[in-house]
């Protein structure tokens, strides 16, 4: 067996020490301990070159952690999210993707949608759009109930009250009259100004 070039027995290259050479094959090799106690065998000329850093256990620290959340609600809701903005052939694309809502481009990862949304609360709450014309994103979104969602329907008129915008059902609810939303829509329609719709309490048939 011909004896390596140069000895380098004891030496240390990131997290290897070498034991012993093992042979040549056209370039010395060696036995080596990585610093988690595996044994291998690397070429003289990558331990030099820092191209072998450890028997493995470098590469397997370095690979992005599995967020354990495979199995959850919240998981499940973000792939469908994804689903339904960016693949044309599942059935809810036409509401979603195919009239040109989008995905906000930092939600490329899940988590980076958990860090920005949160687990989702419970079973009885989903991912809800505040601006239903709006896409995903961290300003547009929110955790709510089923009931919240369905008043945040295609069909409501959005409004803006008391500085900010906002379904024509949640303007009702703040303006505390006992306004439903579909008399103040109405109101409305018959040229009322939006404040007086919400929060004049009479049945709408006087100004």
């Amino acid at each position: 067996m011909a004896m390596p070039r140069k000895d380098i027995t004891g030496q240390m290259f990131n997290r290897l020490t070498v034991v012993s050479f093992s042979h040549t094959d056209r370039e010395s090799h060696w036995h080596c301990r990585c610093d988690c106690g595996t044994m291998t065998v690397v070429r003289g000329g990558r331990l030099r070159s820092g191209e072998t850093e450890s028997c493995g256990c470098v590469a397997i620290e370095r690979r992005p952690r599995i967020h354990g959340m495979t199995d959850t609600r919240t998981y499940r809701i973000y792939r469908g999210m994804t689903a339904r903005t960016s693949d044309p052939t599942v059935k809810d694309w036409p509401r979603y993707g195919g009239r040109g809502i989008k995905k906000d481009p930092r939600w490329s990862t899940f988590a980076a949608f958990l860090a920005d949304m949160g687990a989702c609360p419970g079973p009885d709450y989903t991912l809800d759009r505040i601006d239903n014309d709006g896409d995903y994103s961290p300003e547009n979104c929110r955790w709510a109930t089923w009931k919240q969602q369905a008043r945040n329907k295609r069909r409501q008129r959005w409004v803006e009250y008391r500085g900010r915008r906002m379904p024509l059902s949640e303007a009702c609810e703040l303006a505390g009259a006992g306004v439903d939303w579909h008399k103040a829509r109405n109101r409305i329609r018959m040229g009322w100004p939006l404040e007086r719709a919400v929060e004049f309490a009479g049945d709408g048939r006087t100004t």
